[in-house]
């Protein structure tokens, strides 16, 4: 995104995010759980990464065909006697909307936190589709 925002901007030097995007978009996006969205025959998982989060700071919902995650990373420490330099740590609340295919059973939606990765898995509905075949015609 840097390269097509600098791409974009050559040739005018008085742009005022020219050279400050890349460390913009570093930022924001270093705050958003990483996603991994994969399907099978069966069903479709989303999983994200949300290390050092507990289960009771994040919330799962279905909105308007989204899947909303939810959460919030808290800062719970004291510490008086060190000076930081540098800290890449985040902290704070997030919020990720993934739009959902139609086919799938919402009702039946499942999410499991192991290991910082919180794995949800959305079965597909049954399909309903009947193999073709002929129709007899009754009648004269």
């Amino acid at each position: 995104m840097d390269k097509l925002f600098d791409d974009f901007t050559d040739g005018i030097d008085e742009f005022p995010l020219k050279g400050r995007l890349g460390s913009l978009v570093s930022q924001w996006s270093k705050e958003l759980p990483a996603l991994e969205v994969s399907e099978t025959e069966g069903e479709l998982e989303v999983a994200a990464e949300v290390p050092g989060m507990d289960k009771e700071h994040i919330e799962v919902t279905i909105e308007n065909d989204s899947l909303v995650i939810k959460g919030e990373k808290k800062d719970e420490r004291e510490e008086k006697r060190k000076d930081y330099f540098l800290s890449e740590r985040s902290y704070g609340s997030f919020e990720r909307r993934i739009p959902l295919q139609k086919g799938l059973d919402r009702d039946k939606l499942k999410a499991e936190l192991q290991k910082g990765v919180l794995r949800i898995t959305i079965p597909k509905v049954a399909d309903t589709k009947s193999e073709a075949r002929k129709i007899e015609i009754s009648g004269e």
